[in-house]
């Protein structure tokens, strides 16, 4: 079957150095997403297809990934460790995941069909094949569940919940493995499919269990089966293309994350709409998302239980 191509349109502003991480709130009709580079949580408010100016908060550091929490509050994987921020805007400060050992900071997150957390890791230097992905829930502890890979970044379930995929961007590889949602356990990761003309990114699952990748460098959303077929290709007008998630009311809206990090002056002027987040309408429905199951009021954080990790 030919790729379907379909192009998304600018809905806020240009001002995101580093966009991310975009999820669905159903409560409160808004997209909530991160400007890694500048420490920001965003909120716009979605209303007859049009985006709010978005609202940001600081903090103060960067912040790989966010999401939303079972009490209304937000869990934002910071540069080093966990912060919840409760309904009243007050940040409670979870511990450090990464230890004084390593020069990485935390990267995209996702929350599993339990309400754990899992969040990976990006070098902040020239180390090579050595980021890890951590899980971390009140009954599994915080567990580091994946070592060896290059840049920890999208991570997602079947609809069912009993398959976890995850992107290696520097592999280009998306990778998947058994999941067991009761307790936390994965099994051996496996290969699923290679992205070779791009850098996979951001990823999301749709309601009939296919994968949509942002790939950065490639200005582009494509969506593949879980063998690795390609679908609809969405086309952005900004390279640097980094998260998508479904979002609206019927969840078959497309929001897509941009980056100007990365881009010369020159592409800069070329592509002034980098930065800006992006909607589209598709033929496609996503799911709901997922929140972190534990208080953002009086979080009581996990202890470390060693090393459960799976190679790359």
């Amino acid at each position: 079957m030919s790729a379907v191509y379909l192009t998304a349109e600018p809905s806020t502003l240009a001002e995101d150095e580093l966009g991310e991480g975009v999820i669905w709130d159903d409560r409160s009709n808004c997209l909530t997403w991160v400007d890694i580079s500048r420490g920001l949580v965003n909120r716009s408010k979605l209303a007859g297809g049009s985006l709010s100016p978005p609202e940001s908060r600081s903090v103060h550091e960067t912040v790989g990934a966010v999401a939303l929490a079972q009490d209304g509050g937000l869990l934002v994987a910071g540069a080093r460790r966990l912060h919840a921020i409760d309904p009243q805007g007050v940040a409670h400060a979870g511990p450090d995941l990464i230890g004084p050992n390593h020069r990485w900071r935390l990267n995209d997150g996702a929350v599993d069909p339990a309400g754990r957390y899992l969040v990976g890791t990006l070098a902040l230097d020239d180390s090579k094949s050595q980021e890890s992905l951590f899980q971390v829930g009140s009954d599994t502890g915080i567990k580091t569940v994946r070592t060896g890979l290059g840049v920890s970044n999208g991570i997602d379930w079947s609809p069912s919940g009993d398959r976890i995929y995850h992107i290696d961007t520097n592999a280009r590889t998306v990778w998947s493995a058994s999941y067991e949602v009761g307790s936390g356990a994965i099994g051996r990761w496996e290969t699923q499919f290679e992205v070779r003309d791009g850098w996979p990114d951001g990823l999301t699952v749709d309601a009939v269990g296919n994968l949509w990748i942002a790939v950065w460098g490639a200005g582009q959303v494509r969506e593949y089966s879980p063998e690795g077929a390609l679908g609809t290709v969405v086309q952005v007008e900004a390279p640097n293309t980094s998260c998508a998630a479904f979002v609206g009311p019927g969840l078959d809206l497309l929001a897509i994350t941009t980056a100007r990090e990365g881009l010369s002056p020159v592409r800069l002027e070329e592509h002034p709409l980098s930065g800006a987040l992006f909607l589209v309408a598709t033929n496609a429905t996503g799911l709901p998302a997922r929140r972190w199951a534990e208080s953002t009021t009086a979080p009581e954080w996990p202890v470390q239980v060693g090393n459960a990790a799976g190679k790359a």
